[in-house]
C-alpha cells in the first residue's frame, strides 16, 4: 500500500490554507454551493478560529471551565466531551500540539488573500502555489507581487 504521511513543515501552512479556502478563490465554485454549503464554508472558518484560541488558552493553562465557556460562546453546539478531547489533543499530543495551529493560521491568511486578490488574480495565485510548494514567506511575496501587478 502507498500513502502520503504528513510531516509538519513550512509548506504545510500553504497546503492547509489553500485547501480550506478554495471556494473563496473561485467565485463560480462558491456560487455553486447551496445556501447550506455557503454557511458551512463560513462556519468552518469560525470553527478554526475558535479552536485556535482553545489551543492557545489550553497551553497557557486556562481552566477547562474557562475554555468551555469561551468555545460555547461562539460554537454553542460543541459538546463538553468534544471540548475536553480538543484540550487533551492540543496539550498532550505532541503532533497535534505542533500541527493544529497550521490549519488556522493558513486558513486565516488564505481567506484574507482571496479577498485581497479578487477573482482575476486568484487563479494565477492558485496555479503558482500548486505548481511549486511554498513557505509562508514565499506565499506572502507572491500575494504582494500579484496585488502590485
Amino acid at each position: 500500500a502507498y500513502g502520503i504521511i504528513q510531516v509538519p513543515n513550512p509548506i504545510s501552512w500553504a497546503d492547509e490554507g489553500a485547501s480550506c479556502t478554495l471556494p473563496f478563490f473561485i467565485p463560480e465554485l462558491y456560487e455553486a454551493l447551496t445556501p447550506t454549503g455557503k454557511f458551512m464554508a463560513e462556519a468552518y472558518h469560525l470553527n478554526r478560529m475558535v479552536m485556535h484560541n482553545l489551543h492557545i488558552m489550553a497551553n497557557e493553562d486556562a481552566s477547562e471551565e474557562e475554555i468551555t465557556r469561551f468555545v460555547k460562546r461562539y460554537l454553542p453546539y460543541e459538546t463538553d466531551q468534544r471540548i475536553k478531547r480538543q484540550i487533551k489533543n492540543r496539550t498532550e499530543n505532541p503532533y497535534n500540539r505542533a500541527y493544529q495551529l497550521t490549519y488556522t493560521d493558513g486558513t486565516y491568511y488564505f481567506a484574507n488573500a482571496a479577498r485581497e486578490l479578487g477573482p482575476e488574480k486568484s487563479i494565477p495565485f492558485l496555479k503558482a502555489i500548486y505548481k511549486h510548494p511554498m513557505t509562508p514567506s514565499q506565499v506572502e511575496d507572491l500575494v504582494a507581487t500579484l496585488k502590485a501587478a
